[in-house]
C-alpha cells in the first residue's frame, strides 16, 4: 500500500507540473500578437534592354534568382534582322567612302565642264532674247507679258547657269 500511495503521489505531482508549465506558458506579454499567415515578398517587375517576343520562359513563379540568371529569352529572328540592316546600310556607306576618296571620274568631270557651256549658251541666247525683247517694248512693239516671259527666260538660263558651276566645282573638289 505505501507502494501505490508513492506511485499515486509522484502521479498528482507530475499532473500538477504539467498544469503549472501549461498555464505559465500561455501567459504572455500584452503588447506582443502573435499572428499566422503568408509573407509576401516584394514583387519585382521586369524588362528586357530591347524588345521583342519571349520565346522561352527559364523561371517558375516564386522561384528563388539571383543576380546575373538568365530569366527568359527572346526571339532573335527580328534583331538578326536589324543586324543585318545596319550591316548592309554600313556596307553601302563604305562604298560611298571610297568613291568620295577616289575623286571624281574624268568622265564625271567633263560632264559637269559640257554642263557648264551648254548653260553659257543658253545664257547668251537668253540675254540676246531679252534684250531685243527690252527694244521691242520700249517701242510697244511687243507686249507686257512677251517682255516677261523674255525676262523670266534670262533669269532661268542664269540660275541654270549657276547650278552647273556649282556642279562644276564640287566635282573638281571630289
Amino acid at each position: 500500500m505505501k507502494k501505490r500511495l508513492v506511485i499515486i503521489g509522484i502521479i498528482i505531482l507530475i499532473g500538477v507540473a504539467a498544469f503549472l508549465m501549461y498555464h505559465f506558458s500561455k501567459k504572455t506579454e500584452e503588447s506582443v500578437l502573435f499572428l499566422s499567415g503568408n509573407v509576401e515578398v516584394t514583387e519585382l517587375n521586369l524588362g528586357f534592354k530591347l524588345s521583342g517576343r519571349v520565346v522561352d520562359l527559364l523561371i517558375e513563379e516564386g522561384q528563388k534568382v539571383k543576380e546575373g540568371d538568365r530569366l527568359a529569352v527572346l526571339d532573335r529572328a527580328e534583331l538578326e534582322n536589324q543586324v543585318a540592316q545596319n550591316r548592309a546600310y554600313l556596307s553601302e556607306t563604305m562604298v560611298r567612302f571610297e568613291e568620295l576618296k577616289a575623286g571624281s571620274r574624268p568622265q564625271e568631270l567633263e560632264q559637269a565642264k559640257a554642263n557648264v557651256m551648254h548653260a553659257e549658251a543658253e545664257i547668251i541666247k537668253a540675254k540676246k532674247d531679252y534684250l531685243r525683247a527690252e527694244a521691242l517694248y520700249k517701242n510697244d512693239a511687243i507686249s507686257a507679258q512677251q517682255m516677261d516671259t523674255a525676262k523670266r527666260a534670262y533669269d532661268i538660263a542664269a540660275s541654270q547657269h549657276r547650278i552647273a558651276l556649282e556642279a562644276l566645282i564640287l566635282q573638281r573638289i571630289l
